[in-house]
């Protein structure tokens, strides 16, 4: 299975692509802000979140490791 991670994953545009990277078959990884985490609970087990700022090195490292592609969502 391919693999994506989304940075930024909780905002609208990420949500968004979040849905349609699912439904190509997809598994997603995604970074976002501890505290909006809350935003990606309709997407259950269905995707992995890395809590953590955007702009650490170490989580994005985390999240990004074996992926096929990343999608970047920062506003």
């Amino acid at each position: 299975m391919k693999r994506v991670c989304i940075i930024g994953i909780s905002g609208k545009l990420g949500q968004y692509m979040t849905e349609h990277v699912l439904a190509r078959g997809y598994e997603v990884m995604g970074v976002c802000r501890p505290e909006s985490i809350f935003k990606l609970n309709r997407f259950g087990d269905r995707i992995t979140v890395f809590p953590g700022r955007t702009n650490d090195r170490t989580v994005v490292k985390r999240a990004v490791a074996g992926c096929d592609g990343v999608l970047t969502v920062l506003v």
